[in-house]
């Protein structure tokens, strides 16, 4: 790709450099979560998701973001996904095997937007991100806009998005442990699947003990595995694929 992108983006969009923005966060991710909970000291679960819209909570994920960023994951996606963890060969793999390049997909609750980068690169083009309208959500999308990269960004409130359109690949990873109400949001997802369309659903509720504060505790009540798929398979989702260590990860609409 010519042009890409350059840290004078972290100038034009924030008014800082990428230094001075992470000089205010000189500690790991989990010390992150640790010290934001400290800063809320939430009396309840809805305090505690305060952290959504706390700047030094969204700014970790700014550290990826470097020189040539979309023609890193440009050439990554040219190698056969190298990109591991989180089940990200699988998500790429079914894609790959049982979806056409002109499938529109959905990445809920996207986060850095890295598999939807990658599927891009791959050359799926109809894609669509979603997450909650924080800096590095807006940064994405900035940066998106200024080099032509076509994805859509739609913002959640209130943990739904306004989707106006039906995906045949709905990508949900570790999200659904953050919200409100898991069942309510795969009812929505799954209203927004179409017929024979596949989802990549990935999600664990544990750490209900406020090591993560939005690993919200009442979410408990999820952690048996045949309730949350009786819940899923209500919305008309069927299991479908399991990854390699045997997890089921991908659901097909009926």
């Amino acid at each position: 790709m010519n042009p890409d992108v350059t840290l004078a983006d972290f100038i034009e969009f924030f008014g800082k450099t990428k230094e001075e923005m992470l000089s205010e966060i000189k500690i790991d991710d989990n010390e992150i979560r640790r010290q934001v909970y400290k800063q809320v000291n939430p009396k309840c679960e809805s305090d505690a998701r305060q952290m959504y819209t706390i700047p030094s909570y969204a700014t970790m994920y700014l550290r990826a973001v470097v020189d040539n960023y979309f023609s890193i994951i440009e050439n990554d996606s040219n190698k056969n996904f190298s990109l591991q963890g989180y089940g990200a060969e699988m998500i790429y793999r079914t894609a790959l095997d049982h979806l056409n390049k002109d499938v529109s997909i959905l990445d809920y609750g996207c986060g850095s937007a890295i598999y939807s980068l990658n599927l891009y690169f791959m050359g799926f083009k109809n894609i669509t991100v979603a997450d909650i309208p924080h800096s590095h959500f807006k940064f994405l999308e900035f940066l998106c806009k200024k080099y032509g990269i076509g994805i859509k960004f739609v913002p959640i409130e209130k943990e739904f998005a306004d989707l106006q359109e039906d995906y045949g690949y709905i990508i949900c990873s570790e999200v659904l442990e953050h919200v409100w109400n898991p069942d309510i949001v795969i009812q929505h997802l799954s209203k927004h699947l179409k017929p024979g369309g596949y989802m990549y659903l990935s999600t664990f509720f544990n750490d209900m003990n406020g090591h993560d504060p939005l690993h919200l505790k009442h979410n408990n009540i999820y952690q048996y595995v045949e309730r949350w798929f009786r819940i899923v398979e209500s919305t008309g989702l069927n299991r479908t694929f399991n990854d390699k260590n045997g997890v089921l990860k991908i659901f097909q609409k009926s």
